[in-house]
């Protein structure tokens, strides 16, 4: 992986919590106890959520090691493994956390205010749950493969028009994906980031804490379908893997 990838990867980083930054000062806004139940609930999620970054580690692991030995069958077989263990860890994360929610609240708080509106966000922490393993395990996929490029690009490409307003080589790096198996991942990645963002500066003001419940659901939907996108679209790496030939 070469350096411009690297600051891209960071950029990537950077990108997704400019979205948790904008969500936190959409809470704020809410006033005190709003925003103190946000934050147990958001701390619960991104908690529980990176625990599948096991996973994806593992998933990342085994898939270059197959990869690299050009074994795509063995490969394929990962890839579905992988994702399939990923929607069960998932979906056991959500029925455990649906049970045992509220007594994970008493552990931050026993404020009746803060536990009664932090009440409210038991249904963004659970059912996101599957949709976070998704997203959490397809990210250790494209590192498997050494996909930097879709990886770097699809979650910075919304901050890329300003930038290079003083970086004119970034145009050089966005020509370089623009070939035809990389156009229409990359306007749906685009297209993503810009729904979130939408999404949760118009619903939050109207909805409160149920806009930004949803808006943060929305963007992490939007990272999960990418992810299935750009392993089905056989672009890049994944056309190899994709081929019967070993």
């Amino acid at each position: 992986m070469n350096l411009p990838y690297c600051g891209l990867l960071i950029g990537r980083t950077i990108a997704v919590l400019l979205t948790m930054t904008l969500s936190t000062s959409l809470a704020a806004r809410e006033g005190p106890v709003p925003m103190a139940a946000y934050e147990i609930c958001l701390q619960v999620w991104l908690t529980i959520s990176l625990l599948n970054d096991a996973l994806a580690l593992a998933g990342q692991a085994l898939l270059a090691s197959e990869y690299a030995k050009g074994n795509y069958k063995q490969a394929r077989m990962v890839l579905y493994r992988v994702l399939q263990v990923g929607g069960v860890t998932g979906v056991v994360l959500a029925a455990s956390l649906f049970v045992g929610f509220e007594s994970l609240s008493l552990l931050f708080t026993d404020d009746p205010a803060v536990l009664d509106v932090t009440r409210s966000g038991v249904w963004f922490v659970t059912i996101s749950q599957p949709v976070n393993a998704i997203a959490f395990v397809a990210d250790g996929l494209y590192y498997g493969v050494s996909d930097f490029a879709y990886a770097a690009y699809s979650t910075v490409l919304i901050l890329i028009p300003t930038l290079s307003r003083s970086r004119s080589y970034y145009h050089v790096y966005i020509a370089q994906l623009c070939r035809p198996n990389h156009v229409e991942s990359m306007l749906f990645q685009f297209f993503a980031g810009v729904v979130s963002s939408v999404f949760l500066l118009v619903a939050a003001p109207k909805f409160g804490l149920g806009g930004i419940w949803a808006g943060l659901t929305l963007f992490m939907s939007l990272r999960a379908i990418a992810g299935f996108w750009r392993v089905g679209s056989k672009g890049g790496p994944w056309e190899v893997i994709w081929s019967e030939k070993e």
